[in-house]
């Protein structure tokens, strides 16, 4: 069954598009209806055949059933094979079966990419000139040099590729969610995302009559030649309902997704036989014939450079990582600590020596970032009701937090079911020992407490009573990450967590649950139970699992920064900074990388600098009063980390008894208000506390002073 599929000759310079619906990623995978040999594709000639009442009607049902499949279906690199050849291919009007049997024609090929660019099939041509350095990498990668203005025949660069910037866009539907299918799709097609830039929500452009898009952009690596990747885009923007008929689509008009083509590494791509001057800009090439990279309207364009600058190093420029801590391929080039390269597109030889750093300078920099025109946003769940500074979600969307912009820190209460934290355990448990009255975080005992059993109505309870009191978020942990503490199984942190956040997220549907796990099955079922947010104390290196499993879940995700485990961050050798801004620094930014390679989207990151975590007191209190300088060094290895949303939990830390002579947590709470009002002049962006109302007070009031957000 083929209905609702658009084809067109594969001789067409540009294929007339009707007003079909386009591919869906269901179809795609429906088996049944497509028993497609593998390596084959579809080419369909004209047909001027007509379609009964009833043949109609059955291709509105299947076109319905389809919409339902593409929730719960995504299409596989196989299937993109498919949708690679249909791509931009379009018939003057839909077919019956009966009429696609009469026309289909089926070939074998050892390469979609590659039929797609064969000068036979005329859908592929045009010229690429080589830039600053893209000889060299040509050289390297063993392909054939043709000099200036050289033709790539075929679908693929060699097995080096290229580093390429695509620019992602959308104001209709769920945009999160298409931006979310659009990133997997490119990854089952074989591109490797690198590197992601913030959500930005802008003011239409152009046509302002209009919803407000988001706006991102990523860095990715392909071994497409540039006019295959486009090819690749144009199926995934049809996939997702975008109408790529050039006589019904309206330009620069609204859109469910839009994705871009910016740089392809070094290179510039135009019409065969134009020069530069000559290109027309466009708003999106309709065929691969119109491709021109470097994208013509960059310059003028501050939604598309604002999240571009989010993926410009930095790069470590003048740092090293400490000694013995683990490199990631986006920090370091080369051996032995050497200093990374910029891609080579950030200084494209199209813009002149400022490159694409000069291009934001003109447009205001980061002085364009802020108001209603352009804002960084992060998405938050759909059920949460007490957001501040809400974007203008579309339908289906959660409120979009734009925390650069908030009246105060959002507040995250502390919820533990546990019987051997050092504040509050044994609060919620029944067979477990009561810490609460720990002299300090180092005296807890190490005791492994086994067969507890969380009293789930008392912890409900609390977390009732911190909703009440103003808290934003609530941090449900069965975990105790208390220095020296042991690590439990799988099963019994699900069972000590799991009815919690059930029970918290039927009585409070309002709030955001975050998790306070190191374990990817618990982040996973916790996900499934009604959790929001993962919060792991070792970003994500305990369990090798953590960052693909929260990449799956496409929830945001709490990366803190610590060294070694609960059991060893205190020894000597985790504590020993060079210096330790810098390091900590350059540290989250290798973990940040390692989490964009998983598939964890910048905007979904939140970093946590990891007050009490391998640091002494002395250290935590520098980390807190140099958290501007932190973001600076964060910077250095990453522009866009810069404006990173940050959390800090100074709660009732040890170091704060030992500066108060405090024995007990509970007594810390004066010093914690200190503390957070410290944290907040600083930069954060959420605080984490045990006392909601004392903390939110505090940094209301911290807020008012150092940000100038009174009332």
């Amino acid at each position: 069954m083929l209905s609702g599929v658009r084809y067109a000759p594969f001789g067409m310079g540009r294929a007339l598009m009707d007003a079909a619906p386009p591919v869906s990623a269901a179809s795609a995978c429906n088996k049944e209806k497509h028993q497609f040999p593998q390596d084959t594709i579809l080419s369909v000639g004209w047909t001027t055949g007509q379609q009964s009442q009833e043949q109609k009607q059955q291709q509105q049902q299947q076109q319905q059933q389809q919409q339902m499949q593409d929730k719960f279906c995504f299409a596989t690199p196989q299937n993109h094979q498919q949708m690679l050849i249909r791509s931009g291919c379009q018939i003057p009007r839909r077919v019956s079966d009966s009429t696609v049997a009469d026309q289909i024609r089926v070939q074998p090929f050892s390469s979609s990419a590659s039929l797609l660019n064969s000068t036979e099939s005329g859908v592929i041509t045009g010229t690429e000139t080589v830039g600053r350095g893209g000889r060299e990498e040509r050289e390297a990668a063993g392909r054939e040099e043709g000099g200036e203005g050289e033709r790539e025949r075929g679908g693929e660069v060699g097995e080096v590729g290229e580093d390429v910037v695509i620019a992602i866009g959308g104001n209709i539907g769920n945009r999160v969610a298409n931006f979310h299918r659009a990133l997997r799709m490119l990854r089952e097609a074989g591109v490797q995302v690198q590197r992601h830039g913030y959500l930005y929500e802008s003011a239409p452009a152009y046509v302002t009559d209009q919803p407000f898009f988001l706006n991102s952009a990523i860095q990715a690596h392909t071994t497409l030649s540039p006019h295959a990747l486009l090819s690749l885009l144009k199926s995934i923007e049809a996939s997702l309902g975008r109408d790529l008929n050039p006589h019904t689509a309206q330009r620069f008009g609204p859109r469910p997704l839009d994705l871009d083509l910016i740089f392809y590494g070094s290179r510039t791509v135009r019409p065969e036989g134009t020069a530069p001057a000559e290109t027309t800009p466009a708003s999106s090439p309709s065929t691969p014939l119109d491709l021109v990279v470097p994208h013509p309207r960059l310059a003028e364009r501050p939604f598309v450079l604002a999240p571009m600058i989010d993926l410009v190093g930095g790069c470590g420029k003048g740092r090293d990582l400490p000694q013995g801590r683990p490199a990631v391929e986006d920090l370091q080039g080369g051996e032995g600590g050497q200093e990374a390269k910029e891609p080579s597109w950030v200084f494209h030889e199209a813009f002149g020596k400022d490159g694409v750093p000069g291009l934001w300078r003109n447009l205001g920099g980061e002085a364009a970032v802020g108001g209603t025109d352009l804002r960084r946003v992060v998405p938050l769940p759909q059920r949460f009701l007490r957001g501040q500074s809400e974007g203008r979600k579309a339908e289906g969307e959660g409120p979009l937090w734009a925390w650069e912009e908030e009246r105060r820190p959002l507040v995250m209460g502390v919820l533990n079911v546990t019987p051997d934290s050092f504040s509050d355990g044994g609060r919620f448990t029944r067979n477990g020992n009561d810490s609460s009255s720990s002299s300090s975080s180092s005296s807890a005992s190490g005791t492994h407490h086994t067969n507890v059993e969380v009293d789930v109505e008392a912890a409900v309870r609390e977390a009732e009573r911190m909703v009440a009191e103003g808290a934003d978020m609530i941090d449900i942990g069965g975990q105790s990450t208390r220095p020296g503490a042991p690590r439990l199984s799988t099963n019994e942190e699900l069972t000590r967590v799991i009815p919690v956040v059930r029970a918290v997220r039927f009585r409070s549907p309002g709030v955001i649950i975050s998790v306070d796990t190191f374990d990817a099955e618990v982040a996973r079922s916790a996900a499934l139970a009604g959790a929001d947010i993962i919060n792991d104390v070792s970003g994500g290196a305990m369990d090798p699992q953590m960052l693909p499993t929260v990449a799956a879940l496409n929830v945001p995700f709490v990366l803190m920064h610590m060294r070694g485990d609960p059991s060893t961050m205190q020894l000597s050798e985790n504590t020993a900074y060079k210096n330790l801004i810098a390091d900590v620094a350059a540290e989250l930014a290798c973990q940040v990388a390692a989490a964009e390679r998983a598939g964890i989207p910048l905007w979904n990151i939140i970093l946590d600098p990891g007050i009490g975590f391998a640091k002494t007191g002395q250290q935590n209190l520098e980390l807190i009063r140099n958290l501007g300088q932190l973001r600076q060094e964060l910077g250095r290895w990453r522009k866009g980390l810069e404006h990173v949303p940050m959390l800090l939990g100074p709660s009732r830390k040890g170091f704060l008894g030992k500066l108060t002579g405090r024995a007990a947590g509970k007594d810390r709470d004066w010093a914690t208000c200190a503390a957070v009002a410290a944290c907040v002049a600083g930069g954060a962006d959420i605080v984490r506390v045990h006392n909601v109302g004392a903390g939110r007070d505090a940094a209301t009031v911290a807020a008012a002073i150092f940000r100038n957000a009174g009332s």
